[in-house]
């Protein structure tokens, strides 16, 4: 089972894919980040990871290769973004973007960067909150179908890394404490010196 798993994974590395991002916005009650920039952790998941159905056709056969396929597609660092509105904005990294077409008319993703050296490429898109589930479609050209998966993000912490940033967080400003004003000190009493 394990030297399937490392011929898709090597097979990946050659396909061609054509990659759509779409946030399948699901609630998921827990409070939402508050206005920030964050890091975060990616996860891949080839099961819906909420209902647990594989909604790829590969389907439950594939469900040990299709782990693995998506694992390696999806870089672990994320970005999450909440601008002061409340709006959220996560950015997913994808590696092996040598092997990964994007079709621009059907990503609801913007494209923030792409680092040739790293071969990923990264991915915006607008969410309900960081607890979002977001469904990717991967056609594959050598298997002339789509894979199906999701990513989420967890693990927050504050920063951008070396992600592009889209809003901007004011700090707060430094309250000075107001000087001390200048008091006067009372003029020593002079004492009147004897006269001889």
């Amino acid at each position: 089972m394990k030297n399937t798993a490392r011929k898709a994974v090597r097979g990946l590395c050659g396909m061609v894919a054509m990659l759509a991002l779409a946030a399948s916005i699901v609630s998921m009650p827990a409070s939402a980040a508050s206005h920030g920039i964050y890091t975060a952790t990616a996860t891949a998941h080839y099961r819906h990871p909420t209902t647990g159905v594989i909604e790829d056709s590969g389907g439950e056969n594939s469900a040990v290769l299709g782990q693995s396929m998506t694992e390696s597609a999806t870089n672990k660092k994320a970005l999450v973004e909440v601008d002061a509105s409340g709006n959220t904005w996560i950015t997913v990294r994808l590696n092996l973007m040598d092997n990964i077409q994007v079709d621009g008319r059907s990503v609801s993703a913007s494209l923030m960067q792409e680092d040739y050296g790293s071969n990923t490429a990264d991915f915006r898109l607008k969410a309900n909150s960081e607890k979002s589930i977001i469904r990717c479609n991967m056609y594959v050209t050598p298997m002339g179908r789509e894979v199906i998966f999701y990513i989420t993000v967890g693990n927050l912490k504050s920063g951008s890394g070396d992600f592009v940033t889209s809003i901007s967080v004011e700090q707060p400003k430094a309250t000075t404490a107001p000087a001390p004003s200048a008091t006067k000190t009372p003029a020593a009493a002079s004492t009147p010196t004897p006269t001889k």
